[in-house]
């Protein structure tokens, strides 16, 4: 949430809304947009339980996701192998996107989050 002072400051300051919008409100608003779009992101390729309740992956592939792929190479197929290395790809995936984002959110100067 943004500071009520700062936005009756910038009213003050006679800041218009497109200048209170760029200059106060957004820069409040960029670490809780960007955790919740990589949050999105980083769900929306682990989604298996409701694709596997729903409809078991199918008919065909239409319904497909990583998460089904790499369960069913490795219980239905028993490609052991290409199942793990599916996984690990997409940990590998998961962790540069989680790590861009923290380092991406850092305070500039505080180390912080």
């Amino acid at each position: 949430s943004v500071p009520q002072d700062l936005l009756e400051a910038s009213i003050i300051d006679g800041a218009g809304w497109f200048t209170r919008l760029k200059s106060v409100i957004f820069p409040f608003m960029v670490p809780v947009i960007s955790m919740n779009l990589v949050l999105t992101v980083r769900n929306g390729v682990m989604v298996f339980d409701v694709i596997k309740v729903m409809t078991g992956g199918g008919p065909g592939y239409t319904t497909s996701s990583v998460g089904i792929t790499i369960y069913n190479m490795g219980f239905y197929e028993m490609k052991f192998g290409f199942s793990t290395a599916i996984s690990l790809f997409l940990f590998l995936i998961i962790a540069v996107i989680s790590f861009a984002q923290i380092s991406l959110l850092r305070k500039k100067g505080t180390g912080q989050l």
